[in-house]
């Protein structure tokens, strides 16, 4: 899928950028359960954010939500 389209560009971070923060990741699944227990299993090591669908996933990209 080309996300050029939507605006989408993949950033590579700048020199200097700092570490410590979160590595993050976006979950798309449409069952809410399995959607809160990865997002649950994961929060202690990345910065997650979990979406029902591609359409929210999309948003979420597009405003550069943490």
């Amino acid at each position: 899928m080309d996300l050029g389209r939507y605006g989408v560009r993949r950033r590579l971070p700048r020199r200097g950028t700092r570490m410590d923060q979160r590595p993050r990741i976006l979950i798309i699944d449409d069952e809410p359960m399995l959607r809160r227990a990865l997002v649950r299993s994961l929060t202690r090591r990345f910065d997650v954010t979990g979406v029902a669908s591609c359409e929210e996933a999309l948003d979420v990209i597009c405003r550069g939500a943490r």
